[in-house]
């Protein structure tokens, strides 16, 4: 994204920022959307062509004998640094396929309650009101502010949310439109209290908390 001016585009160096380097970017640019078409890093760009470049020289041996045995240990490094058993992980295309995958198989029943935020990822929001529509289930969404002035409103906006009939919370770590970072363990270990379900959607969280 670029400033403009009645002129045209300005140009904007952002000067001193470590990280620009790192990507492909333009500098004379001011990149404020990482989120929706976030760059790669130049080093991870260059191992993604080297395994192009492995695939292409052996397709078949590739997909048939190096890729599974390479998830089940990517698998391993993701259980070591967030926790799990690497028997548990698994890699979709993105977190709302993710999300989507849980909810067709969360068993909620007619009358049951999903809840969710205001800050929800437009998509994710899109396929939970889908599911609760074909299950007879309704959908709450928890108002909370586009600038929050702390943790507790965060929560005490969820928790007034909760009914005897929620069975499932799902919960942005990172919030999409606003970029708030939100207390899932807080926020989760209210709702197990309740015996309520947590789906943390953590777009983002790997890699910037």
């Amino acid at each position: 994204m670029s400033s403009r001016s009645p002129s045209g585009p300005s140009r904007v160096p952002i000067e001193g920022h470590r990280a620009l380097p790192l990507f492909q970017l333009a500098p004379d640019k001011l990149h404020l959307n990482h989120g929706s078409y976030g760059a790669l890093p130049q080093s991870v760009a260059a191992e993604q062509e080297r395994i192009r470049a492995d695939i292409e020289r052996d397709p078949t041996s590739f997909f048939n004998n190096v890729l599974p045995g390479e998830l089940r240990r990517l698998a391993g490094l993701a259980a070591q640094n967030f926790g799990g058993e690497a028997t548990d992980w698994v890699f979709v295309e993105n977190a709302t396929f993710a999300v989507s995958s849980i909810l067709s198989s969360f068993p909620v029943r007619d009358g049951d309650e999903i809840l969710t935020t205001s800050h929800a990822y437009g998509a994710v929001l899109k396929a939970m009101r889908v599911y609760a529509a074909r299950q007879g289930a309704k959908l709450v969404v928890a108002a909370i502010p586009s600038i929050v002035e702390g943790e507790d409103q965060i929560v005490e906006a969820i928790a007034q949310s909760f009914s005897p009939r929620t069975k499932l919370l799902i919960v942005d770590h990172i919030t999409s439109p606003t970029a708030i970072v939100f207390p899932v363990a807080r926020i989760a270990k209210l709702a197990h209290a309740a015996g309520i379900a947590v789906l943390v959607d953590g777009a983002h969280a790997p890699g910037h908390i």
